[in-house]
């Protein structure tokens, strides 16, 4: 410390811990990111002797990993310096628009202006942007969680303002369909909800269900708790759940009646497929009885069973210590195990203790995405913490349960850690959006207090005057 002119002035001080203690967002989520992210460095490189094709070597995957990683920090942090939730409020209202047109260019099947849909092991899940995969399903749900979280603060906020008499002017669609003759009905309250809230989470569900049973039925699960957090009314999710239930059925009965001659019914098959799946009879080898021998068809039929077959010889020769780093061998016979078995790989070489430190990261998430959710104090914030912090932890649990073997194949990689770049940065953008609102929240909890503490100064003052 120095003294010029009577007055103290503090030295700056340097140093990593300083520069940590300078950080204004929640710094376990901090913490979190940084580990999964070298997870994820470690675990690609180590996994990636399949990626390994032709030109594309094994130092190249690695740099290129690395430089993702940077990539995704710059990302994180650029999100984070925003302060603004109205800046996070306008773009949320785009995501069931955004959503919306990538799930129909991709159940198109054919190119629209510079987007082309593409199939990679028979699966329609990405859309070619030059030469850029975009996995839709992931961009998907981080829209529709933005997108939740807007639609029910926006239907409160109407709710309070009619209820203080005041013209709302918030839900502009809805009032502008309820000047319409015949229309009046939409200025009803449920009305609103079903416009905003039910019928975009529907659409979005029965497009993804053509493509991805699982990923529809995990963001549908994702929506339903958004509803329940965002206080709507049970009688109406109840019944708008009833009533879709019921809808799909008939469809589904109705394709058999009509023996699947109808193209747009074609589609409810997949739930016959579901149903199989989770049937205690189930055998996946029954499949292989009708193909022949040599062809693709048989060979992709027999991948599906070795492949959860291999993941559970990895977390069973991973053992409580592992192989070590670089010394699995399921990676040779398990072909997708840098994604959709990443956890496998992660036991094989590192063990129990690996598993346990890498499923007390996402532990930690939760956590603390419950606590910032609990302090924030308007609706879309509270939703859009809650939301993107059951969305990656709930799909990384996912992830590991299905790799454990016990639930049904779902095909969710593990966030931030499996391979991927536009899953990498669909999750990198929720962890900056989730460390801005930490931020932001955390600055209006310190001014409520310095403002509380100005007040007490102040009676404590007026009561010394008064004595």
């Amino acid at each position: 410390m120095d003294e010029r002119n009577g007055n103290k002035a503090v030295q700056k001080k340097y140093g990593f811990w300083n520069f940590i203690d300078g950080i204004a967002g929640d710094k376990v989520i901090w913490m979190v990111v940084l580990f999964l992210m070298m997870v994820s460095i470690l675990a690609i490189y180590s996994s990636s002797i399949k990626l390994a094709k032709g030109s594309i070597t094994r130092p190249e995957i690695f740099r290129s990993q690395i430089i993702m990683t940077f990539v995704g920090l710059g990302l994180i942090f650029g999100i984070y310096k925003i302060r603004s939730v109205r800046l996070f409020m306008m773009l949320s209202q785009l995501g069931f628009f955004l959503s919306a047109f990538l799930l129909i260019v991709l159940a198109s099947r054919k190119p629209f202006l510079f987007f082309v849909p593409e199939a990679i092991n028979g699966v329609w899940r990405v859309i070619k942007i030059g030469s850029f995969q975009l996995h839709v399903y992931e961009v998907v749900k981080v829209a529709m969680v933005m997108y939740m979280a807007w639609a029910i603060h926006m239907c409160h906020k109407d709710e309070d303002m009619i209820k203080r008499g005041e013209k709302s002017t918030v839900l502009w669609l809805a009032n502008l369909l309820s000047n319409v003759k015949h229309l009046e009905w939409m200025s009803k309250t449920w009305a609103k909800h079903t416009l905003y809230i039910y019928v975009p989470v529907i659409i979005v569900v029965a497009i993804e269900l053509m493509g991805g049973g699982s990923s529809a039925i995990f963001l549908a699960g994702v929506m339903v708790v958004m509803m329940i957090l965002g206080k709507m009314p049970f009688k109406e999710m109840l019944l708008v759940g009833i009533s879709v239930l019921m809808f799909t059925l008939f469809c589904v009965q109705l394709d058999k009646w009509t023996d699947h001659k109808i193209p747009l019914l074609n589609k409810f098959q997949r739930f016959e497929t579901m149903k199989n799946r989770v049937g205690a009879e189930y055998d996946p080898t029954v499949a292989l009885k009708d193909l022949t021998p040599g062809t693709k068809a048989f060979r992709d039929a027999l991948d599906g069973i070795e492949q959860p077959n291999g993941a559970k010889i990895a977390i069973h020769e991973g053992g409580i210590f592992g192989k070590g780093c670089g010394n699995s061998t399921q990676k040779f016979k398990v072909s997708n195990i840098y994604d959709d078995f990443m956890f496998s790989f992660i036991v094989e070489e590192y063990g129990v203790i690996g598993a346990l430190l890498l499923l007390s990261l996402y532990v930690s998430l939760f956590a603390r995405g419950a606590q910032i959710s609990s302090k924030c104090t308007k609706d879309f914030t509270k939703l859009t913490v809650g939301g993107l912090t059951l969305l990656i932890s709930g799909q990384a649990f996912m992830h590991m349960i299905v790799n454990l073997d016990v639930g049904v194949m779902t095909g969710q990689t593990l966030p931030l850690v499996s391979n991927g770049k536009s899953s990498f940065i669909c999750f990198c953008i929720a962890f900056g959006v989730l460390l801005s609102i930490s931020r932001i929240t955390k600055l209006q909890e310190l001014q409520a207090e310095a403002e509380q503490q100005a007040e007490q100064q102040t009676e404590q003052q007026s009561l010394t005057e008064q004595q």
